[in-house]
């Protein structure tokens, strides 16, 4: 089985919020396992931790060991997929059809999914419902 790790799951995982000690558990139990990410996710995950640093919860020693980690993880335990076209039509149509306030950027994780075949792990329930309505395997640990 496939993991994608969206950016909600992600930062919990890298900083200290409120749910992660449940992400790095996860993470733990489910190592060896296949775990993708997207240039996406990287780009919503500095906007989280810039907005982090901007609003003091975070210094810039922080950012420097936050990068460091989340660039080594990601190169050694997760594949990248390359957004492609066809990512971002599909993301349009989820939009179009769902009635569940899809955000863009969560129909294009959806779409990715959708595409490679990956189970979304997630902390964000309106991405999982939106997943369940597009019947794309979801997760949140």
């Amino acid at each position: 089985m496939s993991f994608y790790l969206d950016t909600s799951f992600v930062v919990s995982a890298f900083s200290k919020e409120t749910r992660s000690l449940e992400a790095l558990a996860w993470l733990d139990s489910h190592i060896g396992l296949d775990f993708y990410t997207s240039g996406w996710v990287s780009t919503e995950f500095a906007s989280a931790i810039s907005l982090k640093i901007r609003t003091g919860q975070f210094n810039s020693a922080d950012l420097s060991n936050l990068q460091n980690e989340w660039t080594a993880f990601r190169s050694s335990n997760l594949r990248n997929v390359v957004i492609d076209n066809s990512d971002y039509e599909l993301a349009a149509q989820m939009i179009f059809a769902s009635n569940t306030g899809l955000r863009s950027g969560d129909a294009l994780h959806l779409a990715i999914c959708q595409r490679i075949g990956a189970r979304i792990v997630t902390f964000d329930n309106g991405l999982d419902r939106a997943a369940n309505q597009f019947d794309i395997p979801s997760t949140i640990p």
